[in-house]
């Protein structure tokens, strides 16, 4: 039997046969940049648009932070004062001081407020909290600063129950114009495993007025927290 193709089926013949060839070729290529595409680890690029409010003011970049950001959550203690009274504590109904100012924004430590206080005597700022449990810190520490002038005296003592168990463990002399860190071990003023600390005090050591100080970053200190950074003040031999 003879096949006989005219010009026009031969023509049509071909471009199918054409056509498939090239269907075929894509279709390895593609294969062929699936497979070189899938042993290429993948690029992960993190989301750097800045969620709302998360960018930072200089002035808070340039704040020292607060004690308590330096020690891992499993050692962190409990903050007492920072900008304001913190953790159920309270002063304002408990201090007998007379010229004392719980906000005052001229010479913060950090943050924009701090504790300014003129001692007239052997009056004092009082830490109040309801009955705590002083097992798990060892220390209580603060900053405080002698203002225009230093030279002031003062000393910590502290209750149980609303019972002083400590009249005052004094301190050195303050300097002027320089924030130090006191550092006090609650032993040293009868606090340690309490279960019923109720409060404390900073008080003016001197029978006479003494020029404004001030005061800042109060906290209890766990076991293993790092204690306040920079110059400290010494106890009084």
């Amino acid at each position: 039997m003879k096949i006989i193709i005219k010009p026009l089926g031969l023509i049509v013949l071909l471009g199918a046969i054409l056509l498939l060839s090239v269907l075929a070729f894509r279709g390895k290529a593609g294969h062929n940049a699936a497979q070189e595409m899938s042993s290429i680890p993948p690029v992960i690029v993190a989301n750097t648009t800045p969620r709302s409010g998360s960018i930072a003011s200089p002035s808070a970049i340039l704040t020292p932070p607060a004690s308590d950001s330096l020690a891992p959550a499993a050692v962190r203690g409990q903050s007492i004062y920072r900008d304001g009274m913190e953790n159920g504590w309270e002063t304002v109904r408990w201090t007998w001081a007379k010229d004392v100012t719980f906000d005052d924004t001229t010479r913060p430590r950090s943050g924009t407020k701090a504790i300014r206080v003129h001692y007239s005597g052997f009056d004092g700022v009082k830490f109040h909290h309801a009955p705590l449990n002083t097992r798990p810190f060892d220390r209580i520490s603060f900053y405080v600063n002698g203002g225009d002038t230093g030279g002031q005296r003062i000393a910590v003592g502290a209750a149980c129950a609303e019972k002083n168990v400590a009249n005052g463990v004094k301190l050195a002399a303050l300097p002027a114009n320089k924030w130090v860190a006191v550092t006090i071990p609650l032993r040293k003023i009868a606090l340690a495993d309490r279960p019923d600390m109720t409060s404390f005090w900073i008080q003016g050591n001197s029978s006479k007025p003494q020029n404004d100080l001030y005061i800042d970053e109060v906290r209890l200190l766990k076991p293993g927290e790092p204690g306040p950074s920079g110059p400290s003040l010494a106890l009084a031999p």
